[in-house]
């Protein structure tokens, strides 16, 4: 992991358990405002594509050929737009008002990216270097990956868009769980978990429990 990766995105704040959620904990954001995302530039996407483990370094260095300039403000905002429209489904979840179907806009873009992927048996990818690993499937005993075609204009946002449609297919909304202290979401499994990171949100209610009880403590 390069420098600057572990400077934006340490590790120890990918701890969704799943690349999906970790794409919606890209804020700083206690109070669940949700107004400082770290995905501002260029750079902190490829930071995060890389620690989040999305795409290697080998693969954004392929993708990134030909790419200029001036496309990565519209990427970037497509980007964001797609997790808007994930993080509404997965909060309304959480909040316990779960959406039946998939809303409209969301369903489009997942439709859309597995439209342009491609399906084939694990190992193909680095066989043909036209398609990238993605999301996962079993069929017939057999390990079947999701790939994004390298020159599509939309492999950006598309290799997130498999990611979340992975995660929605292999994973049930019940495990998901929203930290008491911010916005960030991290699947559950059955420990009565409360904090996406006791060294942040932790931390923080220790210390307003603590202040909270001098006050309680003073004459």
């Amino acid at each position: 992991m390069s420098r600057s990766t572990k400077v934006l995105w340490p590790q120890r704040d990918v701890i969704a358990g799943h690349p999906a959620l970790d794409f919606l904990n890209t804020v700083d954001d206690p109070g669940r405002s949700r107004r400082h995302n770290r995905l501002r530039d260029w750079p902190a996407l490829m930071a995060w594509f890389e620690a989040s483990g999305v795409l290697s370094r080998a693969w954004r260095e392929l993708f990134e050929t030909g790419e200029s300039a001036d496309r990565h403000a519209r990427i970037l905002h497509d980007i964001l737009t797609l997790q808007q429209l994930f993080y509404e489904h997965v909060q309304a979840h959480v909040n316990g008002t779960p959406q039946v179907r998939l809303g409209d806009a969301l369903n489009a873009r997942l439709s859309q990216a597995l439209g342009r992927a491609h399906l084939g048996q694990s190992g193909e990818c680095m066989e043909s270097g036209e398609y990238m690993e993605s999301g996962k499937c079993m069929e017939s005993g057999k390990c079947m990956e999701w790939r994004v075609a390298s020159m599509s204009p939309s492999r950006w946002e598309d290799a997130i868009a498999l990611e979340i449609e992975a995660f929605l297919r292999t994973h049930a909304l019940d495990q998901v769980r929203q930290c008491d202290g911010c916005s960030w979401f991290f699947i559950d499994h059955g420990h009565g978990r409360r904090w996406c990171r006791p060294h942040v949100c932790g931390k923080r209610h220790l210390r307003k429990r603590k202040r909270a009880s001098s006050t309680r403590l003073k004459p």
